[in-house]
């Protein structure tokens, strides 16, 4: 079995600019995989956003499509009952309102090419789309895990999680690749849908440490002096996401006991606390460019990931450390990315964050220069995207290798 002519993404968002941590990991995903054959990325949008086709990069076309006026309606009906955003969950129920999606699969779906599931919900389309589907799902998060505090306590979330796990089993008994973020995620997967371990391949999240500036702790404070900053910042960023609203609202309740620290808060994890009261060391700063999150990066005295719910690996985790930022993190937060707690990021519980952060800011200079160095190069060495490239470009080479007459195989290692 060679590389696949083409590759067809199906995914229920629009992957550039890239603002979440599932953009991030598709867009660089796709971009590399568009190194060895075309991509198209066909994505769901906001029923208000215009139909479009670009080129991302050689050989990676995006192919948005607004969702239909009927299935806007019936998803903000569902939406109105869960209580939460459930445009990827209702997907699999509701993708026939939006004929136009699975009419440009079909356009872009190669007789030998494959079908990339980001997430599981769009495996219906995806799965007709071949008289005999070649699927490869991408599992960025344990969706059955992911979703079941969020969709739990009215009966559209217990109908739609149930749904949620049969797409979910569905889509790892008909893949013939399951990309997994960490062990841990690729042992549930196992746990909870039998998969077999010779069809899981280990793809981690990573990150462009050459598109990210590192800044030491010496320019960190120096820089911090020069603002005029009275206060050390505290930074958490995030997309609006269960897990990460969680984190949010222990930053909020923590921020009043350390009335020294400024908290700023970044993304449109944001959006949901509009209309909080909030203490006045918290400034919840939104959706910002890149050269204004950059800045932040640079000047952070310690940067927060008070995570103790969710599924996959958190990129934030990745950016802080390639800028350089100091990391408090739980131990959840520093899930599968092989962080030593003496050499790259101080490890706390919820309860102990605000004595871990003084720590932190307390640490001499010399000891922070180390830590941030050592965070660096373990992120580059291990994460970055250049790295996790080759991890899937070996999965995809041993499924090729693995479908061979065992004589060819043979005859080509002997």
């Amino acid at each position: 079995m060679s590389f696949p002519a083409k590759i067809t993404v199906g995914s229920t968002f629009g992957i550039y600019p890239p603002r979440g941590g599932g953009q991030l990991r598709l867009l660089h995903i796709c971009r590399h995989l568009a190194a060895r054959c075309p991509v198209d990325v066909i994505a769901l949008v906001a029923g208000d956003e215009p139909a479009l086709q670009r080129e991302l990069a050689p050989g990676l076309r995006e192919v948005r499509v607004p969702k239909s006026a009927q299935h806007v309606a019936a998803e903000a009906e569902l939406e109105r009952e869960a209580g939460v955003p459930v445009t990827d969950v209702a997907f699999p129920e509701l993708h026939e309102l939006t004929p136009a999606f699975a009419q440009a699969v079909s356009a872009s779906a190669a007789p030998d090419g494959a079908l990339l599931a980001s997430h599981p919900y769009t495996l219906p389309v995806l799965a007709a789309a071949q008289a005999e589907p070649r699927i490869w799902y991408d599992v960025q998060d344990v969706e059955a895990d992911l979703k079941a505090t969020m969709l739990a306590g009215t009966g559209v979330g217990a109908r739609l999680l149930a749904a949620t796990c049969e797409v979910e089993r569905t889509c790892c008994e008909q893949a013939e690749l399951v990309l997994a973020v960490s062990a841990e995620d690729a042992s549930r997967l196992q746990t909870l849908y039998g998969v077999p371990e010779s069809k899981l391949a280990l793809v981690p999240n990573g990150v462009d440490t050459g598109a990210v500036r590192f800044t030491e702790p010496a320019q960190r404070r120096e820089l911090s002096a020069r603002l005029l900053m009275d206060s050390p910042l505290a930074l958490f960023i995030g997309s609006w996401h269960g897990p990460n609203l969680a984190a949010v609202r222990r930053i909020i309740e923590l921020a009043p006991r350390l009335a020294e620290i400024e908290f700023a808060v970044v993304g449109s994890v944001c959006l949901p606390f509009d209309d909080l009261e909030l203490p006045p060391n918290v400034k919840l700063m939104g959706v910002v460019d890149d050269e204004l999150k950059e800045t932040l990066l640079d000047v952070a005295a310690v940067a927060l990931n008070p995570m103790s719910e969710g599924s996959g690996t958190n990129l934030k985790m990745l950016e802080y450390l390639a800028a350089g930022v100091p990391v408090v993190s739980t131990e959840f937060g520093a899930r599968g990315l092989q962080l030593d707690p003496q050499r790259h990021v101080r490890i706390a519980a919820p309860r102990e964050f605000g004595s871990a952060i003084m720590a932190m800011l307390d640490e001499p200079l010399e000891q922070a220069q180390a830590r941030a160095l050592q965070a660096h190069h373990h992120v580059e060495e291990r994460f970055d995207w250049a790295v996790v490239a080759r991890h899937l470009l070996h999965a995809v080479e041993a499924l090729r290798d693995t479908a061979q007459p065992a004589s060819e195989t043979s005859a080509s290692t002997a």
